[in-house]
């Protein structure tokens, strides 16, 4: 008796919107493990594709392409994807984050140095200098540019403030957790959580220079001096 051998139905050509796959593309070069979570949670798989800046702020400031290109997408976990968003959206957290006292325990950002000083102050420069090899740094012009493709010092994308404040959150998350020394730049001492970090241990970094100096180096940077800092 001959042996059956199964039949495979004859392949289907499917035209694959170039779009589509590139969506796709994107969520094959995320990484495979949820990029907010920090112990003692333990690393989570990664589910879901997220826009580093809000999608609707891709779209609208950045263009189709920039939507669907992978180097504007990072992979996150359900839960932590749906905290993002609600940040985001303005749903949950206020005055710049969603981090509570709750989430601090005493002490436990004692290895983290928060440097503040208005646009022009140095803070880059200052954290370049006093940093280590390996230590953890969060720097806003360097998390905008790589998540917008734009120049370092560039106009903040309309909407794109939020986001990034969320990026920050979520560095806030892994650095307490981390044995590595933690560097995270902050415009304002008053802001939320600069106070928040302060009473959980954290180092505190002022620095002031000369005003007609700060102005003139955000001219020689091709940055319009603003108002007052917003995080």
């Amino acid at each position: 008796m001959a042996a059956w051998i199964p039949c495979r139905p004859p392949a289907t050509a499917v035209a694959i919107p170039p779009k589509v796959s590139a969506l796709g593309k994107a969520a094959s070069t995320v990484a495979w493990l949820c990029c907010r979570k920090g112990a003692p949670e333990g690393n989570q798989a990664a589910t879901q594709v997220d826009h580093i800046v809000l999608a609707r702020v891709v779209m609208e400031e950045l263009g189709l392409d920039e939507f669907f290109n992978p180097d504007r997408c990072q992979g996150m976990c359900k839960a932590c994807h749906d905290r993002k968003t609600a940040f985001e959206c303005g749903w949950v957290g206020s005055k710049g984050t969603a981090t509570q006292t709750v989430d601090l325990t005493d002490d436990c950002c004692k290895h983290i140095t928060v440097v503040c000083g208005l646009a022009g102050s140095g803070k880059s420069h200052y954290v370049n200098t006093h940093a280590a090899q390996g230590d953890l740094v969060w720097d806003f012009d360097v998390t905008m540019a790589e998540a917008t493709g734009r120049e370092m010092h560039a106009t903040t994308p309309t909407g794109a403030l939020q986001s990034m404040l969320a990026q920050r959150d979520a560095f806030v998350e892994r650095a307490r957790w981390s044995n590595q020394h933690a560097w995270i730049i902050v415009s304002r001492p008053d802001a939320a959580l600069t106070l928040l970090l302060a009473s959980a241990g954290a180092e505190l970094v002022l620095l002031e220079i000369d005003e007609a100096e700060r102005l003139q180096r955000l001219v020689d940077r091709g940055v319009t001096p603003s108002g007052a800092p917003s995080c």
